[in-house]
């Protein structure tokens, strides 16, 4: 192929820069608590025709005006389809609410505050875990970031010394409701609560574990808002 010829660059040049947007989005959605690989797949049809109208050209199938004149207006027709469609991947990563325990760790290092709620929270779940329930809401402009664990375990009082000693306030999730006048939707009045934090009322966060002695489970729960 000779590279000089302008009409071969042309579409060789529009197929670099679509998959240069494919490797951005890549790592975009790599980068995601639950990775959308298939979200990827229509990004790399424009580099595939780009690249078929090149060899095309090449094999002399098609004429230079007619290399030039459909690249360029597949050109015009991708701009807008490149920024509508990123920004719906952006949405679709940025609100996929996570419930498979494959990805708790990876939830939890996404969140900003980490290294506080690594006092109540586990950054893994560990092997003698039953009944593992999780749920993670990423935060999107003004919707409030969530993760919640849960699992039954054989180490109640281990937990319960541990989290006796790491949070600010600790008692039924009863008396919590009367002191707060707030009720938790995520656990009995006769549970046991761990109150980490709780701040703020239009902006804030909230972090607590429970524990549920007669199921032997304990949950956790953060959220930021």
């Amino acid at each position: 192929m000779n590279i000089k010829n302008r009409y071969i660059l042309f579409p060789l040049t529009a197929a670099g820069i679509s998959f240069a947007i494919f490797v951005f989005a890549g790592i975009f959605v790599a980068l995601a608590v639950e990775p959308q690989y298939l979200f990827l797949l229509p990004l790399l049809l424009p580099t595939a025709i780009f690249l078929l109208i090149a060899l095309a050209k090449h094999r002399r199938a098609i004429r230079d005006s007619t290399a030039m004149v459909a690249t360029f207006i597949l050109l015009l027709l991708l701009i807008p389809a490149w920024f509508f469609y990123s920004l719906y991947l952006m949405m679709i990563q940025s609100t996929k609410l996570t419930d498979d325990v494959r990805y708790y760790t990876r939830a939890f290092d996404s969140i900003d505050y980490r290294d506080e709620i690594g006092r109540v929270f586990p950054e893994e779940i560990p092997e003698d875990a039953e009944d593992v329930e999780f749920t993670y809401i990423p935060g999107f402009l003004q919707g409030g970031e969530e993760l919640r664990l849960s699992y039954k375990t054989d180490s109640i009082d281990e937990w319960a010394n541990r989290l006796s000693s790491s949070v600010e306030w600790s008692g039924s999730v009863g008396e919590y409701e009367k002191l707060t006048g707030s009720s938790l939707f995520t656990a009995d009045a006769d549970d046991r609560m761990y109150l980490l934090f709780n701040e703020g009322c239009n902006h804030g966060k909230q972090c607590y574990a429970t524990i549920d002695e007669s199921l032997s489970r304990v949950s956790f729960y953060y959220c930021h808002w």
